[in-house]
């Protein structure tokens, strides 16, 4: 996923809990600048649509992948 989805995608979830007040303007520039990925545990199993099945991703092996996959 480029950055750009990425964006979008973390935009929306900000979005969505602004609207329900679960998060408050003065917390939005500090979720904006929290890296997802460093809450990650070292392996998942995300979800990957374009093959129907979860596949394993381990931020060591692959931490490449970990970029992609933490939008997911």
């Amino acid at each position: 996923m480029r950055a750009s989805a990425t964006d979008a995608v973390w935009s929306a979830l900000a979005r969505a809990l602004f609207a329900r007040q679960d998060l408050t303007s003065d917390w939005v520039p500090s979720f904006a600048a929290v890296p997802r990925s460093a809450f990650l545990p070292d392996i998942i199993w995300p979800y990957d649509p374009g093959r129907g099945d979860h596949v394993r991703v381990s931020r060591f092996k692959e931490p490449g992948r970990l970029v992609h996959v933490r939008a997911l």
